[in-house]
């Protein structure tokens, strides 16, 4: 019985030790490339429990190298070693919670430095960017869905063929697109979009899509936990994407179907 019990607790501490390197290894090898990547939420997810393996690791190297060097003068004063040690363990563990938890940390500092004062409305925060600086599009169209709004049922969901106007919904995509860079038609849109791209991010003023370039659409697929999708959860409208390629095909980028070639991803 004691075998099989320390053989479990043997399985766990190698799980946890697994677990937190490979949570260490996923954050260094997404955010180190683009540090921007701190802030996806796979990667917050993945900081506490790296941030946990990491104070671990340096705590357990530690706390032998002094048992190593010290261990004599701790066995003959064992009482001052506990008195002495225990403040460092509590402050430690504050700390390893409050990186875990920052909520933990903050809650009495909350309740006595709460001072919320709202922006003044129309008062843009931060560094306008894009083709317009600032500007931002919406399109609303009543007509673009069929859906009856049953989220539970799953047999009528809204992103099947039959609940959305494709015709309806290319049209509000070319609103979005004129509206968005001041361009007289979508053509002169996706023109203007890939000249502003190519001189801001590329270096090339004034050039616009070259043939046999390749046109990557990220799709946010987050809801999505199989190969075949049942829910009504949002993710990317399976009518709004193929507006995206379609026009970029047909309406500016100078694509033709034999040179043509768009990633979904």
């Amino acid at each position: 019985m004691r075998a099989a019990h320390h053989a479990a607790d043997s399985r766990r501490r190698l799980i946890l030790v697994c677990t937190g390197a490979a949570a260490l290894v996923w954050f260094l090898v997404r955010v180190i490339p683009k540090p921007g990547r701190a802030s996806y939420p796979c990667q917050r997810a993945a900081f506490p429990v790296a941030s946990a393996f990491v104070i671990w690791l340096l705590g357990a190297t530690s706390i032998k190298a002094l048992m190593q060097r010290f261990g004599g003068v701790l066995s003959r004063h064992r009482a001052a070693a506990v008195w002495g040690t225990a403040p460092v363990l509590a402050v430690a563990g504050w700390r390893l919670a409050s990186l875990v938890y920052p909520g933990a940390a903050a809650d009495s500092a909350k309740a006595s430095n709460f001072n919320f004062i709202p922006f003044k409305a129309n008062t843009p925060v931060g560094v306008a960017r894009g083709i317009n600086p600032g500007r931002v599009v919406w399109a609303r169209g009543p007509l673009a869905a069929k859906w009856a709004g049953q989220l539970k049922q799953n047999t009528d969901q809204w992103w099947l063929d039959r609940n959305a106007d494709q015709s309806a919904v290319d049209a509000m995509l070319a609103a979005t697109l004129t509206r968005l860079t001041g361009a007289a038609s979508g053509e002169l849109a996706w023109q203007a979009l890939f000249q502003y791209y190519n001189n801001h991010s590329r270096q090339l003023p004034s050039r616009g899509y070259q043939p046999g370039e390749v046109v990557a659409v990220k799709i946010n697929m987050n809801n999505a936990t199989g190969s075949a999708k049942t829910d009504n959860f949002i993710d990317s409208s399976p009518k709004n994407t193929p507006g995206q390629t379609r026009w970029r095909h047909t309406n500016g980028s100078g694509a033709t179907p034999a040179s043509r070639h768009a990633e979904l991803y």
